[in-house]
Parts: C-alpha cells; structure tokens; sequence
C-alpha cells in the first residue's frame, strides 16, 4: 500500500508506485445510464482503456469517491469489446494535492492524453512521464510552465514526433554554438532566438535535468 506522495524524487516515486503494483489513473468520467460511470483510464500495462463502472452513481456505491483523477488506483476490470467492465478499484494513496492553476494544468494534460492516445496502446514509459509531472505539478510554488512543457515535449517523442534540437530542419547540420535559432527552417545571428545552450536545455527538460 503506497502511503500519500510526499516525496521530492521523480525516481523515487516511480519506484515506490512499482513496489506497490499501482498502474491506474482516471483521466476523464461522465454519466452513463442512470447509476454507472464511463471511464477514461490511462494503465502502464494496456494504455489507454474505456471502462464501465456499472453502480458508481448509486447512493450505496463506495466506487465514486475512488474514481477520480489524480488518485493512485488499483483497478480489476475485464471484457472484451473495446469498452470494459470494472469489475473493483481500490485508492492506494489519497489524491495528489492539485489546485488552482495546477489542477487546470492537470486536466490539460488528461485532455492531451484523451484526445492523442489510441485505446489499448501501450505506452509504459509515457505513464511514468504523467506520472513525474503530475507529481511535479503537485509541488509546484510557482509557474507550471516548465513541467507542462517537459511532458509535451515528452509526448510528441512517445508519438513519434519528438523535436530535433541538435540539428538544423532545412540543412540538416548540427547546431552552431555561435549561432542563435528560431523554430523555423533557418538561423540567423543578429535577430532574437534561442543558442545552442538554450537549445541543449529544452532537449534535456523532458529527461529531469
């Protein structure tokens, strides 16, 4: 059983969520039918997944509190068609303390995933990604901005659409250290842009360094 999230180690966090076989989080829910729940699910193991939780909605139900995002999840679910059926779910931690703009931050990025991600993908290195920046997001005391970027960064090279920050687009040579860059198929050394030194930083950000 995982105890609340407190540490300040990405790495940490990562391993203690193994040790405890947490793999669950709820990206998104609405109604559907008059007692149950439809759930986007994002797992280590099969991505993103479409879950039914039948009685969530109920007075007696001990499944609604459970079923929110941002909480460490263990769930059991099964079927075969491409939505499943939930069949229990346990909170292994209390939500991560997201509020303000951090929380507006967090359902971005569970809006990313919802609408990028195929059902039934795997993509395990990403969810350790969510799972770094919602923790992240979790200590932040001031902009979220970096931490955003970090996991759209991370995203699009999960995607297959990663950004190229030591070569040039258009020539394909490795970037100048005496030259400044625009995100454009050219270089230029007099009008504003980002150095090579810059360029080296937003390539290692997603990596935590």
């Amino acid at each position: 059983m995982l105890t609340i999230f407190k540490s300040n180690s990405d790495g940490r966090l990562a391993a203690r969520v193994r040790e405890a076989g947490e793999r669950r989080f709820v990206l998104h829910s609405r109604p559907w039918s008059e007692t149950s729940l439809m759930l986007d699910v994002f797992t280590e193991e099969s991505g993103r997944v479409r879950l039914v939780a039948k009685g969530a909605r109920s007075k007696r139900s001990t499944l609604k509190g459970a079923l929110q995002p941002f909480t460490p999840l263990l769930l059991r679910f099964g079927g075969r068609g491409e939505v499943k059926t939930l069949r229990s779910a346990e909170a292994v931690s209390l939500a991560l303390p997201l509020s303000g703009i951090t929380l507006y931050s967090g359902l971005y990025i569970n809006e990313l995933l919802s609408r990028v991600l195929e059902y039934e993908t795997r993509f395990s290195e990403l969810f350790f990604d969510y799972l770094h920046c919602i923790q992240s997001l979790a200590g932040v005391t001031g902009t979220p901005e970096p931490a955003l970027r970090r996991f759209e960064l991370a995203l699009l090279g999960h995607l297959g659409y990663g950004v190229n920050f030591t070569h040039c687009a258009g020539s394909g040579e490795p970037v100048d250290d005496t030259m400044t860059y625009r995100y454009r198929s050219s270089t230029t050394s007099k009008k504003k842009g980002l150095s090579q030194a810059s360029l080296s930083t937003i390539k290692r950000s997603p990596e935590g360094s």
